[in-house]
């Protein structure tokens, strides 16, 4: 009848045109920032080399963490990650790509993500664009290298569950450092307690995602997962 008729045109026309336009919405917004982006890298290496010349210290509103220690974590961190895509995968190249691509749209989409939640609020952050983009990145890849099938559809998401939790944190983090800069905060405190409190969050939250998903089903009609979903379209 005509409930199955418009289940059928949203699962087979609506959906896929949303999809599209998220995804051309995240890459336009991320042209229009590839100014400001570029002047924030130019800003950061310009510290940094500034901090080793014994120039200068920066006012304590401005300092944030050791960018050589967050770069080292990042690289330490990645580690475990690429263990992970290669497990999915079975191809170490393909964990390679991916790793990268984790690490290069991670930090690009974290940035579109930050600075409009902290332009314009936590609402407006374009995380489920972001994370589409990465997987329609990441699968395209996948497939030029020759990793497809259920292993290459494991680690693509993965890929796309990191840089959407990196975005997300980002969007969070932009929102609290706003918040700081005009109370007079430390943005290194805030960004380590940042820290801090993500760990713990993570350590504690998967035990009831586990509970809900065993006991509702993540994706079933008593749980939906628009999103989650979305992404198992694309993959």
């Amino acid at each position: 009848g005509f409930v199955s008729l418009s289940t059928e045109i949203w699962l087979r026309q609506v959906r896929p045109l949303a999809v599209g336009t998220m995804i051309v919405a995240a890459f336009y917004t991320l042209f229009k920032l590839r100014t400001s982006l570029f002047q924030g890298i130019s800003r950061a290496v310009n510290d940094l080399q500034a901090a080793k010349s014994g120039g200068k210290q920066p006012n304590r509103l401005n300092l944030d963490l050791d960018f050589t220690k967050t770069g080292i974590a990042i690289v330490v961190l990645a580690v475990p990650l690429l263990g992970l895509y290669w497990y999915f995968s079975q191809s170490l190249p393909g964990a390679l790509l991916l790793t990268v691509v984790m690490i290069v749209l991670g930090f690009l989409f974290a940035a579109v993500a930050g600075y409009l939640v902290g332009l314009l609020g936590s609402s407006n952050n374009p995380i489920s664009g972001l994370t589409l983009s990465t997987l329609l990145i990441s699968a395209i890849l996948m497939v030029g290298i020759g990793v497809t099938g259920q292993a290459g559809v494991l680690a693509v998401l993965g890929v796309a569950g990191v840089v959407c939790c990196a975005a997300g944190i980002a969007g969070d983090m932009l929102q609290d450092l706003k918040v700081g800069h005009i109370l007079g905060g430390t943005p290194w405190k805030m960004e380590l307690a940042e820290i801090i409190g993500v760990t713990i969050a993570a350590l504690v939250l998967i035990w009831p995602m586990i509970v809900l998903d065993r006991v509702y089903e993540i994706g079933s009609a008593e749980l939906p997962a628009p999103q989650a979903g979305l992404m198992a379209l694309m993959s």
